[in-house]
């Protein structure tokens, strides 16, 4: 029993040593309010015209709720919200010219999370919302093509029009 619990200890000291890492790695990322809103202003109007006639007005009512403005005023200049998410996600693709991924040679929690974001974007919109060539967008690739091109199996917006 002994011996169990000191591997158990050590493996758990070198688990949270990873985590340790991987916060290091992940600490100077965007967080969620700035970017997710910027990415809201760029994609919510697109999204909307995928809706069905009878949930619009649910939407519509939901984005006034949660935003306080209007769907149209919130979304009214798409292109500064995609040139704004660019800017703030420098630090991102500062983490990701060094590592292949936010954990570092391997996919993690975080990297899901932030994937997550662009995903809805390449199935709601037309907008490219990454710049093309940049590590970001290489990352994206590398998760689009994880699990033999799961994500990447669901059409993007253009299968929609």
């Amino acid at each position: 029993m002994r011996f169990i619990w000191k591997q158990l200890t050590r493996i758990g000291r070198h688990f949270l040593a990873g985590l340790e890492t991987r916060r290091r790695h992940i600490s100077s990322i965007p967080g969620p309010p700035k970017s997710c809103t910027l990415l809201a202003r760029a994609l919510l109007l697109d999204q909307f015209e995928l809706l069905a006639p009878e949930d619009k007005t649910y939407y519509r009512e939901r984005t006034r709720r949660k935003f306080g403005v209007t769907l149209e005023y919130l979304c009214q200049d798409p292109d500064d919200s995609i040139v704004q998410l660019n800017k703030i996600l420098s630090p991102l693709q500062q983490v990701l010219k060094r590592h292949d991924f936010l954990g570092g040679a391997a996919p993690s929690y975080g990297d899901y999370i932030v994937f997550g974001a662009f995903q809805w974007a390449r199935v709601a919109s037309k907008r490219q919302v990454i710049e093309h060539n940049c590590p970001v967008a290489h990352w994206f690739s590398r998760l689009l093509n994880a699990f033999n091109g799961f994500a990447a199996s669901q059409p993007d917006r253009s299968y929609w029009d």
